[in-house]
């Protein structure tokens, strides 16, 4: 996860510096922001949850590219409010990778005969769940895929080394 991300931020880095001496006005960096740096990240961001690392790298060269070394700025904050509010809506990278995650995985769940279905079924996450959701007896790793055809139940907790 942590590599796909890297290569992610890197090829963003790397595709702001080829345009950074672009001659655009605010509101064109923003868009190309939007349509370009950031198209690629929406993809990933379906599969493969952020770290707030790469977050924080994806926001750095994003203002960058927006602002290429002016004096004058405004935080971040300010930029990603809506245009009603005075800002100039750009989008929350952490928020929109939660959303694009989530809303793939909602998706998923609606097929009747995904893996993803069947696994919620077996963990019992097909309905609503109590917040916060109770998280610890998921199974970490890919041990779900080794383990019994895909489908691998939530582990409880052991005491004294007992077997499960």
């Amino acid at each position: 996860m942590k590599g796909s991300w890297a290569g992610a931020v890197r090829a963003v880095r790397a595709q702001a510096r080829k345009v950074y001496a672009r001659t655009l006005c605010l509101a064109q960096r923003i868009q190309y922001v939007h349509l370009c740096l950031l198209a690629n990240i929406w993809y990933l961001a379906q599969i493969l949850p952020p770290t707030k690392e790469h977050v924080q790298q994806l926001t750095t060269v994003c203002t960058w590219f927006i602002w290429q070394g002016a004096i004058f700025r405004v935080p971040v904050t300010t930029l990603q409010l809506p245009k009603e509010q005075s800002g100039w809506a750009l989008a929350n990278i952490e928020a929109t990778c939660k959303t694009l995650l989530y809303g793939r995985l909602w998706f998923l769940c609606t097929k009747s005969s995904s893996i993803t279905t069947s696994l919620m079924r077996k963990w019992n996450l097909t309905g609503s769940i109590a917040n916060p959701p109770n998280v610890h007896g998921l199974p970490t790793g890919i041990t779900y895929i080794r383990l019994g055809h895909g489908i691998y139940p939530p582990t409880r907790p052991t005491r004294n080394h007992e077997k499960v």
